[in-house]
């Protein structure tokens, strides 16, 4: 057992929702590759074993579990048993998010209600769970993954842009209170990911027709693979920086934004109206 200090690699315990794949099995790459025990949490819990084996294989340590964040009482039982095994958790990465829609006219209060149960209730299960134990052992780090969508207007995606800025929301509320006990709270804001959350995602309820389009559709030039969001992201969370923006082109959009509203709203419907016609959606 390490010493009883934050240990964000050598040493460190993580436990990574939606660690399977995407921006999670980014993340715990690169933990593992500097001495951290990951734990993979995910639905996908075939491929998290698989991912696990390789990470094992190249002389890293990780475990995988099934996982859904919409269980509380799962999510604090993974909690608890992570820290009698292991003794201590110094990161939390609430990961795990779905997209659901298209526009708001056409969706379903099912599927705001199933995208909220994941993207903001998925991380304030993880968050309870995991904070009381964080202020017990003196240190921890919950690291939670918003988007660039929880910073600016999200005009193609209302109600996951609508959840990221909760989580936002919750990060930068809970940071100062956590301050008094030794816990950080960081939350990361990337732009275009290259990741299966851009086509809806295993578990997302976007609109078919709309995702048969995207699949033809290139990749937005700004996108950048998840490895290059990782190396970018790590340092800034060693650095305990509260909000992480990356790559640039969103910080860009961020000031843009901050600056001034009104224009960067008008900008954000012009290319709203474009995506539409570019793809012919308007006619779904």
């Amino acid at each position: 057992m390490g010493k009883k200090t934050l240990n964000i690699y050598q040493g460190g315990v993580s436990i990574i929702t939606g660690g399977a794949s995407g921006i999670g099995l980014a993340f715990g790459k690169a933990l593992a590759s500097k001495g951290c025990h990951v734990i993979l949490a995910d639905l996908q819990i075939e491929l998290a074993e698989k991912q696990a084996e390789l990470i094992t294989s190249s002389g890293g340590k990780a475990t995988a579990v099934s996982l859904d964040v919409r269980d509380s009482k799962g999510f604090k039982k993974l909690i608890e048993e992570t820290r009698e095994a292991h003794g201590r958790i110094d990161t939390l990465f609430n990961n795990a998010g779905v997209a659901v829609g298209w526009e708001v006219k056409d969706d379903l209060l099912e599927d705001w209600n199933y995208i909220i149960d994941v993207n903001i209730r998925g991380v304030v299960n993880g968050t309870l769970a995991v904070y009381p134990i964080m202020i017990e052992q003196g240190f921890g780090h919950i690291v939670n993954i918003a988007s660039g969508a929880g910073l600016v207007p999200a005009t193609g995606a209302v109600s996951y842009g609508m959840t990221k800025h909760a989580v936002v929301g919750l990060s930068t509320s809970l940071r100062g209170q956590a301050l008094e006990y030794g816990v950080r709270v960081s939350v990361v804001c990337p732009s275009f990911v290259d990741t299966p959350i851009l086509k809806g995602g295993v578990y997302g309820r976007v609109d078919a027709r709309v995702v048969k389009k995207l699949e033809n559709a290139p990749k937005p030039s700004v996108t950048i693979g998840t490895s290059l969001l990782v190396r970018k992201v790590l340092p800034q969370i060693e650095k305990n920086r509260s909000i992480i923006v990356e790559p640039m082109n969103m910080k860009i959009m961020w000031w843009v934004y901050r600056l001034c509203p009104d224009f960067f709203l008008r900008l954000v419907t012009k290319g709203w109206f474009l995506i539409k016609k570019k793809l012919n959606l308007s006619v779904l």
